[in-house]
């Protein structure tokens, strides 16, 4: 994670020299490689605090190859947040979770990082707003995994993480997890087959 800015302001004369550090930065999460090894779609986040202090980030889902460095940026459709990506099993395609302010997505591209379009979506109920992150490819490519986040903001604010599936071709959604608010099932991985999904089961530090 880097935070501020080092280059250096020389304009001050003869022996004087600025470095000027600011709240803000920028770094990588969920890396997901193309079966060449060679390259990955990741997840680079840019944060920065906003008038009244919050912190704000910035995802973009960026291309790179390991010998050249990064090609290319996932298209994203105005007014859409992006959420993190996996490259599928064959290499042909990535998926990846955005959102708006109605609906989550579950979102397509090709391997150059040009939209392909909508593969699945849930609209937000009227009292909570929904984000489909951290799609995983089952090892045959037939199955995505994902985590659905819950943000209930009636009467309060409440947060929970289903656990879903969906067919490659966004069809048979399943929900294999509905915890109680304040429970969260994340980062899920696929067994050997297919037949099987681990994730983690956590409840959250502080729900309100």
């Amino acid at each position: 994670t880097l935070q501020g800015s080092v280059d250096l302001d020389l304009s001050r004369g003869p022996g004087e020299i600025v470095i000027t550090a600011a709240p803000g930065g920028q770094g990588w999460r969920d890396v997901s490689f193309a079966p060449d090894g060679e390259r990955f779609v990741g997840t680079h986040y840019q944060w920065r605090l906003d008038d009244a202090g919050e912190v704000v980030y910035e995802l973009a889902g960026v291309l790179y190859d390991i010998a050249a460095g990064e090609y290319g940026r996932l298209e994203l459709p105005e007014g859409m947040s992006f959420h993190g990506a996996a490259w599928s099993p064959d290499g042909d395609r990535i998926v990846g979770g955005l959102s708006d302010e109605e609906m989550a997505y579950l979102w397509e591209w090709d391997v150059q990082g040009v939209s392909v379009g909508e593969l699945y979506r849930i609209d937000n109920p009227e009292d909570q707003i929904l984000t489909i992150m951290r799609p995983t490819w089952s090892s045959d490519g037939s199955s995505i995994a994902f985590e659905l986040h819950r943000w209930y903001w009636w009467s309060g604010q409440k947060f929970r993480t289903d656990l879903m599936t969906v067919d490659a071709d966004g069809q048979n959604a399943i929900t294999l997890l509905e915890p109680e608010w304040g429970w969260h099932a994340t980062n899920p991985s696929w067994g050997m087959g297919g037949a099987s999904v681990f994730y983690q089961f956590y409840a959250s530090e502080i729900d309100l």
